[in-house]
């Protein structure tokens, strides 16, 4: 009964495809929405989502398939394989766990790129080109990389003579029954009738609009095809398949697989439990769950799986609201199983911006020093004549849109920026960082 009530109250929720399972049994599965919001064409349990980051589990896994089918180990050093790779002593076992301290290829691009769309190949080329400085060496840290797992999907390729996409569809795929599940490239995007399209929200306009033509998220088309860190489409059909054969581990090597679902010492320290592309953590009401999830512009992916109960969550929007209250809306869902009750957050409204004088930006433009890591640099500065960005050690600037006078948020993402008297406070959930400003901009 709980579940009917929840796919009834679902529908103004959150545009996008939502299943619950467990084992075997599907609790709940809908569709919720559009497809296109042009063509008003809906979405089905079958429509296939961008996965965002939450290819990154199944990145792992192959790589997992790669060490058991071929000469390769988690200990094989990268140069071994790659021998003109510019960093020394990293291991595919530091790429499954983040522990490389490689740099973050979104921040090359931004700086380098000048085609249309970015390979897996021009990010190596990048990296052995200009060699930007690690942020560690091996093992001393661990730093959430999607440069590592581009490299992984770049290994996967080269050991085993075969594209990324022909190794999974031959290796999990096709054994997994994963009929709708692909490899995105711009040719099968436009072939495929099936595809969610992502939308976010124009948060001056005050309309969900494509990705291509909002400014802000325009640079960040050209990496759309980048595999190993993203860009695997799959339903939610297929995602509970492949939880299916995680809980009951119908492809890989016991070993293996236990240590993929063990959090490294370095993420433990960090205070975020990571494997081999998964989180692992613990739910307060059903107990361990290993997951991930993912964003993209207009897309927010989630995949968790709980073992103590053998329960797969799946749920994929393609229509941008704020992600706080995407995860606060799953796990709503999640915890119906246990408590059979539902009791859903409160949908937050979509948040406009104003447009202040340049005058006003400049007050805030400069170097600020990070308060409690003063190694770490933040730079604010005027991109476009019209907006502040900032640009965070290691990452791609992220635009900033006015609230108020003084204050700012990051689209999407739940993050606010204050300055006040040269001090910048960076606000997100819980967390709360501030940085001092040491130098106006030039």
């Amino acid at each position: 009964m709980i579940w009917s009530k929840i796919e009834q109250d679902l529908p103004h929720r959150f545009n996008g495809n939502v299943l619950l399972a467990q084992d075997h049994k599907i609790l709940l599965q809908q569709a919720y929405g559009e497809s296109n919001i042009t063509t008003k064409k809906p979405l089905h349990n079958t429509t296939l989502f961008n996965l965002a980051s939450v290819s990154k589990p199944i990145t792992a896994l192959a790589t997992l398939l790669l060490i058991q089918n071929y000469n390769v180990s988690l200990q094989t050093n990268i140069q071994n394989i790659f021998p003109d790779f510019p960093y020394s002593n990293i291991t595919i076992e530091n790429l499954l766990q983040h522990t490389a301290g490689l740099p973050d290829y979104m921040a090359l691009v931004a700086t380098h790129n000048t085609k249309e769309y970015v390979t897996n190949q021009d990010i190596y080329t990048l990296l052995i080109t200009h060699q930007p400085d690690r942020l560690f060496q091996s093992n001393e840290n661990m730093a959430y990389s999607n440069t590592g797992y581009v490299l992984l999907a770049l290994i996967i390729e080269h050991v085993s003579n075969m594209s990324f996409e022909d190794f999974l569809q031959q290796f999990i795929f096709q054994p997994l029954q994963m009929h709708n599940t692909i490899v995105g490239s711009p040719h099968i995007l436009k072939e495929r009738g099936d595809i969610a399209q992502p939308y976010i929200y124009d948060i001056y306009q005050g309309a969900h609009i494509s990705p291509e033509q909002f400014k802000e998220t325009q640079p960040l088309m050209c990496m759309n095809f980048l595999h190993g860190d993203g860009n695997i489409y799959a339903s939610t059909t297929d995602l509970h398949k492949l939880g299916l054969a995680i809980l009951h581990n119908t492809l890989w090597d016991k070993d293996l697989l236990r240590k993929a679902l063990t959090p490294s010492e370095q993420s433990r320290q960090n205070g975020m439990g990571y494997g081999y592309g998964f989180i692992i953590s613990e739910d307060e009401v059903l107990g361990q769950c290993i997951w991930h999830n993912g964003g993209w512009p207009g897309v927010n992916t989630t995949f968790k799986i709980y073992p103590q109960h053998q329960l797969i969550f799946v749920y994929l929007r393609n229509k941008e609201q704020n992600l706080d209250y995407d995860l606060a809306l799953g796990e709503a869902i999640e915890h119906a199983y246990c408590t059979q009750s539902f009791n859903p957050p409160q949908k937050p409204k979509l948040e406009k911006a104003i447009l202040l004088p340049v005058s006003q930006l400049q007050l805030y433009t400069g170097t600020y020093q990070v308060d409690e890591h003063p190694e770490h640099a933040i730079d604010v500065f005027i991109d476009d004549e019209t907006h502040l960005t900032i640009s965070l050690p290691a990452t791609m600037p992220l635009q900033l849109h006015a609230r108020s006078l003084d204050t700012f948020f990051v689209r999407g993402i739940g993050v606010t920026i204050t300055f006040v008297n040269n001090m910048l406070t960076i606000t997100q959930s819980d967390a709360v960082n501030t940085a001092t400003k040491i130098s106006p901009t030039q």
